[in-house]
């Protein structure tokens, strides 16, 4: 979606380093692309949990992430860096887009062979389709934007995400194309009609 650079990132505080930091920037140092990702909560990285500013592996808990940095690091910062600047990210100030890309980190992480056991894929792959399931559920209009500025819908790709990992999408979401020509994700009952609860899993699924 956007260039980026190769970096090692850590954040490093301004009294450390004896130097001023403008909000929202970051001086690097250690490196987060070895960052191994370990379940801290199932709520993880999914609106309205904040638990991710809690998380003592999450390096970005305490500091400011700043636009173009957010970039860099989903494109080059590993999958567990990416998931945690992008979940403090949507815990700090949620939107869709934070949302969306978060999802898109447990997706990666999901189905890279990094994690230990076949029951932490499974529950690390909940975790992601229920992330793209609060982008329909919560911000099923976000957008997302090209590198030339030119704006996309993250619902289509949320729904598509979901189908991919082999879950099932809840509530009455479908796939549509509105009158530019453009693929949208809408409710069969109506834009403006409460959605239906979302029903729990009647047994943990990750249970043998």
């Amino acid at each position: 979606m956007r260039s980026a650079l190769a970096i090692a990132v850590t954040v490093v505080a301004a009294s450390t380093l004896g130097a001023c930091i403008e909000s929202g920037e970051y001086r690097y140092g250690e490196n987060v692309t070895g960052l191994r990702f370990e379940i801290f909560h199932e709520d993880e990285g999914i609106y309205p949990s904040d638990v991710t500013l809690t998380n003592p592996r999450n390096p970005f808990r305490d500091h400011p992430i700043g636009e173009e940095t957010k970039f860099e690091l989903l494109a080059n910062g590993g999958n567990a860096g990416g998931f945690y600047a992008w979940a403090t990210l949507l815990a700090r100030a949620p939107n869709g887009e934070h949302q969306f890309y978060t999802a898109s980190k447990l997706h990666d992480i999901a189905v890279s062979g990094e994690l230990d056991s076949a029951e932490d894929v499974c529950r690390v792959t909940h975790m992601a389709g229920r992330a793209y399931q609060a982008v329909l559920d919560e911000f099923p209009d976000s957008v997302s934007y090209l590198e030339n500025g030119v704006p996309f819908y993250l619902a289509p790709l949320a729904f598509r995400g979901i189908q991919d990992l082999g879950l099932r999408v809840r509530g009455d979401w479908v796939l549509a194309t509105d009158a530019d020509g453009n693929e949208v994700v809408v409710r069969i009952a109506g834009r403006d009609t409460p959605r239906p609860e979302i029903e729990p899993e009647e047994e943990d699924p990750c249970v043998p």
